[in-house]
């Protein structure tokens, strides 16, 4: 699933008139988010996660990443395979993917 979110931002990313560019995070103790997406207005860190149920720990290293880069992002997006757009914290929403896709 990841290599389908993949894919997707990087056609977004080439037909966008913006410059955006798309990075993976990962910390020196393995924490990582699968994809980060740096525009002119901010970053946005995704996680991809093969699950129709999207729970809070779920959220766990985004937050790691949101918490560390508090001055450049506001949120983060959980991008999941089941049906239902909610918000899992405070800053994190689940959106499954072919919504966002």
């Amino acid at each position: 699933m990841e290599n389908l979110v993949f894919c997707d931002l990087l056609v977004w990313r080439d037909s966008s008139l913006t410059s955006s560019q798309i990075f993976h995070w990962r910390t020196t103790h393995g924490v990582e988010v699968d994809f980060v997406i740096e525009t002119a207005t901010g970053v946005i860190p995704i996680e991809v996660k093969l699950t129709t149920q999207p729970r809070i720990r779920d959220t766990v290293n985004l937050h790691v990443f949101l918490d560390e880069y508090k001055d450049d992002t506001r949120s983060g997006l959980l991008i999941h395979a089941g049906a239902e757009t909610k918000w899992l914290t405070k800053n994190v929403i689940a959106v499954p993917w072919w919504r966002v896709l």
